[in-house]
């Protein structure tokens, strides 16, 4: 018989992410990490970004970074924590 999508077969109660077990939680916690990831440590990390830019897409992604900071490419920032004062280098 038919069942309602995203209904639990088992009867458990436990969504399909419990009954997949670890590996599909770290898996949704990479997709979440994924829009900032892909601003953050491969579009801002670029060498080919200008510095401004940079700092913008860090403060876009809630990261304290001044307007002065002189962020280098290739940097690559794992947690939102991150706070940069103006004429660091």
């Amino acid at each position: 018989m038919g069942g309602v999508a995203g209904a639990d077969p088992s009867g458990t109660g436990q969504g399909l992410t419990a009954q997949l077990g670890p590996p599909a939680r770290r898996l949704g916690r990479e997709l979440r990490r994924w829009p900032f990831d892909l601003t953050i440590n491969s579009l801002a990390a670029a060498a080919w970004c200008p510095s401004l830019v940079r700092v913008a897409l860090y403060r876009l992604a809630g990261l304290s970074v001044a307007w002065g900071a002189g962020m280098a490419p290739g940097v690559f920032v794992r947690g939102t924590t991150l706070t940069v004062a103006g004429g660091t280098t």
